[in-house]
């Protein structure tokens, strides 16, 4: 199965209409996608709904960085492991 349609799918889930989750993985679609201002929207609005998962704030720094996007890249990252210090190892 390809991962757009896996991704579709899991997005249609009722498993995902609450949270961020639904909006990571339009995230990460769109990074791969080489989409990085609609991933970086996608990643705020995950963040929103999650604020304190680290993953949604390592996504968008990894969005802001590849758009040249260098402070809120760093921002993001710090943030991320101020979240899960054990991540720096």
């Amino acid at each position: 199965m390809r991962r757009s349609t896996l991704a579709l799918l899991l997005l249609a889930s009722p498993l995902f209409a609450d949270g961020g989750l639904a909006s990571y993985v339009e995230g990460i679609d769109a990074i791969e996608r080489g989409q990085y201002d609609a991933a970086v929207a996608s990643l705020s609005t995950a963040i929103q709904s999650e604020p304190e998962n680290a993953d949604f704030f390592t996504a968008r720094g990894v969005a802001f960085a590849l758009s040249e996007h260098v402070a809120e890249a760093h921002k993001d990252l710090d943030r991320s492991l101020k979240l899960r210090p054990q991540h720096d190892e």
